[in-house]
């Protein structure tokens, strides 16, 4: 008893849906990839600026700002290690394909 019987329609539902299924995880990966950039360069932007030579109000600015960047180094993680990235779409991508070929 096969619970699974393959059908050309299966077959083509399936093709179909794998560009979506990438473009998404490409979409999540490039967007959250993108915002740890940024988030990143305004850091070095706030830590690397003449703002020590500052008045008392804006030094109390600027360190206020690069806390909260800096708070708990927040980034979209997959697991400890794993951060969510291109890096990361790039290495799902090819175990699919991998996968795709060996059925």
């Amino acid at each position: 008893m096969d619970n699974f019987i393959s059908s050309d329609l299966t077959t083509v539902k399936m093709l179909c849906l794998i560009p979506s299924f990438f473009f998404q995880i490409f979409l999540v990966c490039y967007l959250f990839g993108n915002s740890h950039n940024q988030k990143d360069s305004v850091i070095f932007s706030l830590h690397s600026s003449n703002w020590t030579e500052m008045d008392m109000k804006c030094k109390k600015l600027i360190s206020l700002t690069m806390q909260m960047n800096n708070a708990n180094y927040k980034k979209l993680r997959f697991t400890r290690t794993k951060i969510v990235n291109l890096e990361m779409f790039f290495k799902v991508s090819t175990n699919k394909v991998i996968i795709l070929q060996k059925v």
